[in-house]
């Protein structure tokens, strides 16, 4: 679900809404279920420089390759995506539907465990 501060349009980053992301970061409670392609493509819409995709990457949340086709088709000016996904332990191999992601759209992929931090 897209936080209401965010969901028509990026925010400056400024000091108030930094800590209003950090508040409804920390709020947040993992419940899986997440649906990646409408947050994603009302990112693409905003046509920032770049987009950091942060997602525990769940393969129960895997997106299909037609949803996948739709990111990269609606990504007309080649917004970079780089993909973050956090996962708790030792690195496995990622859901293939994230590192297509970061190679579709000129991006990254990342591991980040989290128990390192």
């Amino acid at each position: 679900e897209i936080h209401q501060w965010h969901e028509n349009a990026m925010v400056d980053a400024t000091k108030n809404n930094r800590e209003d992301a950090i508040r409804f970061i920390k709020s947040e409670i993992a419940r899986g279920g997440t649906k990646h392609l409408k947050p994603l493509l009302a990112a693409i819409e905003q046509a920032p420089d770049a987009i950091f995709f942060l997602t525990d990457g769940d393969d129960n949340d895997a997106m299909s390759p037609m949803q996948l086709n739709e990111i990269k088709r609606k990504n007309k000016k080649n917004i970079q995506i780089n993909v973050i996904q956090f996962g708790n332990g030792k690195y496995q191999p990622p859901s293939d539907f994230l590192q297509q992601i970061a190679k579709d759209n000129n991006g990254k992929y990342t591991y980040i465990n989290i128990q390192e931090l």
